[in-house]
């Protein structure tokens, strides 16, 4: 290990210790999400409620991920881990014993997965605040394989305890315990924004004015009213995507434009106006936003097309994705040296194009065989693994380092923000039989083809948005 890449044994670990937290996070969500009808059946509610069990917890997962990277850059990153950490232990806990009713579940599911995306927001915190150059590449790449792998062993961990008792998940998490030693010795011990150098693990060197034991720092007062309405425009904007709500819309652009009047008004803002005014940020996250439209609906396409173009359950349905979580794992590791070699615009183009290649092949083999759906999927995940690198630390390096903890807040409300507008928009394709560019003739087939269509069109645009920043991305 190049002390130069990597400067602290105590940033490793902290890195492994916060991606394994979020890693078993991503599990438990893309099992429940991938085992929904069967969870929903199981319960004996409506069919029009089985959304609520996935959709609320991903909205809990997006806010949290804002808040978490915001605060990171106020608060000690050692007591935003331990909040979230006792969070995610506590809806493990109680879900396990209490799930009988819709309510009681979905309960346990938002705490686990709030206090779950702690991990992926420490993670990215410590990697954009204390690593530089290669190594900060890599460790994106890292993280890029770790959430693949967090998302693909929840389609098998669902599919398996499908077959005899899905509660059992809650207690994934748990096994979060054994790095909590770890965490408590390695994690960074000061405000991400006035941290020590990366050497001494970001130790800061404490202000004799300052009490030891400050959650908070005294030079950067957490604005709790721009939190407070920021946060709320977040959630009802993703609240209205998953249930189609219009108060929802309606109380989101009243917070948005009460936001956008405080922040002009306000001494210290935690985000200011001009942070809004960088055309480059803006421009790329809009690319983010595209290419992740499709990125949650893809497993629940795959267990519909699996079910009713093939005739498979479950637990088989989730071998077909076998080979494209393998391959999205190692490209997710192995990003990080090809995009240091052929540059960050090369590596988005590419990334691009093979999302796009994956869901044409999708609807021009019409899902043939399992194999060559798999086949397709393995492109679309490896798009998407090497996607993630490059893209996010474009986006990163586009604002003052000082706002990093923000920019990342930001680009992962926008990632589940998109997200669950996909979901909305197409899951009810999937289940409105009608919908081919095919006709009739194409059959069940034919319509899973269209949607994938759909899919290549989000990609499409994306790529030629990026196409048209790209002379502003530093290589």
């Amino acid at each position: 290990m190049s002390e130069d890449l990597w400067p602290s044994k105590k940033i490793v670990v902290s890195l492994a210790c916060a991606l394994v937290v979020f890693l078993l996070t991503l599990l438990c969500l893309e099992s429940f999400t991938f085992i929904l009808r069967q969870i929903g059946s199981d319960l004996h509610i409506p069919e029009s409620q089985y959304s609520l069990i996935s959709s609320i917890p991903t909205i809990f997962l997006g806010v949290g991920s804002f808040i978490y990277a915001s605060l990171a850059d106020f608060v000690k990153l050692k007591y935003l881990f331990w909040i979230g950490f006792v969070c995610l232990m506590s809806g493990s806990v109680f879900g396990f014993f209490f799930h009988a009713e819709l309510w009681q579940l979905i309960v346990a599911r938002s705490l686990q997965t709030f206090g779950g995306e702690v991990g992926g927001s420490v993670f990215l915190v410590i990697t954009a605040r204390y690593l530089s150059g290669r190594a900060r590449v890599i460790s994106y790449g890292i993280f890029t394989g770790g959430f693949q792998l967090g998302f693909g062993s929840g389609v098998f961990a669902g599919g398996a305890f499908s077959l005899f008792d899905w509660h059992y998940l809650f207690l994934f998490p748990l096994l979060a315990l054994l790095v909590a030693p770890l965490a408590a010795w390695a994690l960074p011990k000061g405000v991400a924004g006035q941290e020590g150098s990366a050497k001494d693990g970001g130790q800061v060197q404490e202000d004799k004015a300052q009490p030891r034991k400050a959650l908070l720092s005294r030079r950067c007062p957490v604005d709790v009213v721009g939190f407070s309405l920021f946060v709320c425009f977040s959630a009802a904007l993703l609240l209205f995507f998953s249930f189609w709500t219009w108060p929802c819309i309606v109380i989101s652009a009243v917070a948005l434009v009460s936001f956008g009047i405080y922040i002009r008004r306000a001494k210290d803002p935690f985000i200011s106006p001009g942070f809004f005014k960088n055309g480059l940020w803006i421009g790329l996250t809009a690319v983010l936003f595209c290419f992740w439209l499709p990125n949650l609906s893809i497993s629940t396409a795959c267990n519909s097309f699996a079910t009713y173009v093939f005739n498979l359950n479950s637990a088989k349905a989730a071998l077909i994705m076998l080979a494209p979580i393998i391959t999205a794992a190692l490209v997710g590791v192995f990003s990080g040296p090809l995009v240091n070699k052929v540059g960050k615009k090369a590596a988005i183009i590419l990334a691009g194009c093979l999302e796009l290649g994956g869901f044409l092949f999708s609807a021009a083999s019409q899902f043939a065989s399992p194999a060559a759906a798999s086949a397709s999927l393995c492109l679309y995940y490896a798009g998407v693994s090497l996607m993630y690198s490059p893209l996010v630390d474009s986006i990163v390096s586009s604002v003052e380092k000082e706002e990093a903890g923000r920019g990342l807040g930001l680009v992962d409300l926008s990632i589940n923000v998109s997200s669950s507008i996909g979901y909305a928009l197409f899951v009810p394709l999937m289940a409105a039989a009608s919908f081919s560019f095919f006709g009739q003739g194409g059959g069940e087939a034919g319509h899973f083809a269209s949607i994938f269509c759909v899919f290549a069109c989000c990609t499409t645009a994306a790529l030629l948005l990026f196409l048209w920043f790209k002379k502003k991305v530093r290589v």
